[in-house]
């Protein structure tokens, strides 16, 4: 399977089960869509800002005397 589709089923299975949680509402489909879709493009920065690697600004150096 090619990688968009394997997002673009993600997604789609992500839009799905927030629908189902939130009790199937009518009519909201793309509502959820955009709901799963921006969860999966957050982990995807997370994912790309942990293998860069916390950038120097970003680390905590309340420990240090």
């Amino acid at each position: 399977m090619h990688k968009n589709s394997e997002i673009a089923e993600a997604i789609r299975l992500t839009a799905y089960f927030l629908w189902e949680q939130d009790g199937c509402p009518p009519g909201r489909a793309f509502e959820y869509w955009l709901r799963a879709k921006a969860q999966h493009q957050r982990q995807l920065d997370y994912d790309r800002w942990l293998a860069q690697g916390a950038p120097d600004d970003d680390v905590d150096r309340s420990d240090q005397t």
